[in-house]
């Protein structure tokens, strides 16, 4: 047995190539396996081997997309054609356009799951470059400084982070908390009676 038996693995792209080798792998290696993907017969296939070899296996067939920030940003209709948006990693930065379609996808059904801290957290805005248009991120510690300022939509003005004007979209509307890395005197007792609000609520 090895230190992964008995965890479970998440495997996208399981229906072929390193997605089906790394299936393979982690189930010889003792861990309950979900594999995804969109050919479902494949999938099949390969769970009836991690089975035949004693293996724990779970089939879904699933279409998993890989996007970028800037996929979404410049085609907004995108996430509303998938049912889940999974942000990975450090995903502080997030454009207007980025958080609007990701807004509008969940306000029509979709589900947002942010699996890293801080989410949505900086404010920043895309412009061209010399390599092409929007391949330059912009985000002013001080809004005065953004030449946009006091020019048309305010949330497009940039201010280190969504919650400072003029933008003065604070992100936990739509991510359910807030960032409280640097604690401002005074505010820790804030926090602690609101972490310890939600245990008690979890223990009901």
């Amino acid at each position: 047995m090895t230190v992964l038996a008995g965890r479970v693995a998440i495997v996208t792209g399981a229906s072929a190539g390193i997605g089906e080798a790394t299936a393979r792998a982690l189930a010889v290696a003792g861990m309950r396996v979900a594999v995804c993907a969109r050919r479902r017969e494949r999938l099949d296939r390969l769970a009836a081997g991690i089975l035949s070899a004693g293996g724990e296996v779970a089939v879904y067939g699933l279409d998993v997309t890989y996007a970028t920030d800037l996929t979404v940003q410049e085609n907004p209709g995108y996430l509303l054609r998938h049912k889940v948006l999974l942000s990975l990693g450090h995903d502080e930065c997030w454009s207007l356009a980025e958080r609007q379609a990701a807004v509008t996808a969940y306000d029509h059904g979709a589900n947002v799951v942010f699996f890293a801290a801080s989410p949505v957290l900086r404010h920043v805005r895309s412009q061209p470059s010399p390599f092409g248009p929007d391949r330059e991120l912009v985000d002013y510690r001080d809004s005065g400084a953004d030449p946009l300022d006091g020019r048309g939509e305010p949330r497009q003005v940039t201010g280190n982070e969504w919650a400072n004007p003029p933008s003065s979209w604070p992100e936990y509307d739509f991510v359910g908390d807030t960032y409280a890395g640097f604690l401002e005197p005074g505010l820790h007792d804030t926090i602690t009676a609101l972490v310890k609000g939600v245990e008690a609520s979890w223990a009901q």
